[in-house]
């Protein structure tokens, strides 16, 4: 239940640190690059990335869903 709770505190203070917004655009960044082919070094995909984009898919689906009820 702290760990949960700790993302309210946490959260906000990454956003005005600018954190989020950095990490998006790497991630942006890489996927750019992945999806031209364009030859680099070996790219490492944290778990949390991955998290994320699967939220959002998540997040699609059931926006699918709900409209087709």
């Amino acid at each position: 239940m702290l760990a949960a709770f700790s993302r309210v505190v946490t959260d906000p203070l990454q956003r005005r640190m600018g954190l989020h917004r950095r990490r998006l655009e790497w991630l942006l960044r890489v996927l750019e690059a992945d999806l031209l082919g364009e030859p680099g070094r070996n790219r490492l995909m944290r778990d949390h990335y991955v998290a994320r984009l699967v939220d959002i898919f998540d997040l699609i689906a059931l926006a699918m869903r709900v409209s087709h009820a």
